[in-house]
């Protein structure tokens, strides 16, 4: 998936994304966020796995989050907002687990 497709479609489809936009209208672009001069930026996303991959002369990073598990209610987060058992369990909690790898070029003199 290209970079404008991926925006276009986390625009549509991130309840986060929305909420941020509904609080402050433009507070969260993500079609303006910087990256160094020529670095390839790479979204792959299957089902159950997201990659992010920066790519320059420097470095190569990966940034995948995958999901761990996930479970009906907020859990602890439940006390901290205020809500009951009931009000809790109307949301789901996904636990993710998230890796960043990185190689780095040797400097050239």
């Amino acid at each position: 998936m290209n970079w404008n497709d991926f925006t276009v479609h986390i625009k549509k489809t991130s309840e986060l994304t929305q909420l941020v936009e509904s609080i402050e209208p433009k507070a969260y672009d993500i079609m303006n966020m910087t990256l160094p001069k020529e670095t390839k930026l790479l979204v792959e996303c299957t089902t159950y796995s997201r990659a992010i991959r920066l790519v320059n002369k420097f470095c190569k990073s990966t940034i995948t989050g995958q999901q761990s598990y996930g479970r009906r209610g907020l859990g602890e987060w439940q006390w901290l907002l205020g809500y009951n058992e009931s009000k809790s369990n109307q949301f789901w909690s996904s636990i993710l687990a998230v890796n960043l790898h990185a190689e780095f070029e040797k400097l050239r003199s």
